[in-house]
This record gives C-alpha cells, sequence and structure tokens, in this order.
C-alpha cells in the first residue's frame, strides 16, 4: 500500500483479514502483540489504506472476535483514521436451528425428526466464562458511509415466492441477503485452494 500511495495509485475495493492477534504461528509475524501495538498497528492500516482508497472505494476488513471487546476498538481506531462504519456483516460461520422455528415450505422441515439441524463448523472455546465464537466480523468503511452497493449482486432468492411484488422492491425472484452471510469451511477452503 505504502508503494501504491508513493505512486499515487488507489484501489477501488481493499478486502483484508489481517492477524487477529491470537499467538497463531506465522513465518514472519509475531502475532501476540499488547493490545495496544495491535490496536496501534491496525491504525496505520487504516491510515495507509484510506490514502490510496479511491473516494467512492469500499474496505472490507475481516476480523475474529475471541477477545470480545477488540472489534469494538478496532472500528473505533479505524473511525479515528478517517474511516465510516457504514456495514457490518457478521460471517456466521455454525448456526443450529430449532425445528419450531424452520418454515414450513423450506424443505427443511422433517415430520419425523424433532431433534435441530446444525450447519457448519467452529473451533470450540473450552471455558466456563465464554460462549464459543460461531462468527466473525467483515467491517465496511468507506471515507463518506453513502456510497452505492449492488445489494443484490449477492442476494438471494425469496423462499416465500409471494413476497415477489408484495414489496415495492421485489420486482423479480432476488432480495437483500442482509448482514448475515454463512460460509462453509468447503466453501471457503475452496476459494483459496491454488
Amino acid at each position: 500500500m505504502q508503494k501504491m500511495r508513493e505512486e499515487n495509485v488507489f484501489a477501488d475495493v481493499i478486502v483484508t483479514s489481517p492477524p487477529y492477534n491470537i499467538n497463531k504461528e506465522y513465518a514472519t509475524y509475531k502475532d501476540n502483540k499488547e493490545e495496544h501495538d495491535y490496536l496501534d498497528w491496525l491504525q496505520n492500516v487504516a491510515e495507509v489504506s484510506l490514502s490510496i482508497l479511491k473516494q467512492d472505494g469500499s474496505f472490507f476488513l475481516n476480523i475474529g472476535n475471541r477477545v470480545p471487546h477488540l472489534p469494538i476498538l478496532i472500528v473505533e481506531r479505524f473511525k479515528a483514521s478517517g474511516y465510516t462504519l457504514q456495514n457490518t456483516i457478521h460471517w456466521i460461520k455454525s448456526v443450529s436451528i430449532d425445528p419450531e422455528d424452520i418454515g414450513r415450505n423450506n424443505g427443511l422441515r422433517n415430520s419425523n425428526n424433532n431433534d435441530n439441524i446444525s450447519i457448519g463448523h467452529f473451533s470450540p472455546i473450552v471455558s466456563d466464562r465464554y460462549l464459543t465464537n460461531l462468527n466473525e466480523y467483515i467491517f465496511h468503511f468507506t471515507k463518506t458511509g453513502d456510497i452505492k452497493i449492488d445489494k443484490l449482486a449477492v442476494g438471494v432468492t425469496y423462499q416465500d415466492k409471494t413476497n415477489i411484488g408484495r414489496w415495492k422492491s421485489a420486482t423479480k425472484d432476488r432480495r437483500d441477503r442482509g448482514n448475515l452471510w454463512y460460509i462453509s469451511e468447503r466453501t471457503l477452503k475452496n476459494a483459496v485452494d491454488f
């Protein structure tokens, strides 16, 4: 990013998932900084990235939440650097649904089975104080907070087809996915396998 800044090259979109400061082993990076040093490091990332982001660009930051308050502090550092938090996306890694909460017409309900339906993956937290984290954050930052996005580009079809036409915006069988995204481990691994 520093080289891009020196050469006046600007980015439309930046997507990153930096180390989470959870003592993971990397070849050249120490992932066990003191909290204030980690936040300073990410604030530097925010400042440099802001300088190379186009005025109507977007910065997507994926960050874990093993330390519950850390994502909030990171957002504050990005805001202090000049960013506006436009959207918060929750990357759902695992979800369990009780039978009575499943819609009648979606093909998931099995009248012979009263067990919940669980999908996804997670790393359990062995603690009697903390719940297991089943999501990560994807923060969508922009310079102004008013950047238009194509919500239907990652949209989904309507489960209840009677909604098509019921809502003024529903002119076809595609709706906004919302800010809860389930991305399976298999999909993720296939996307990064080279």
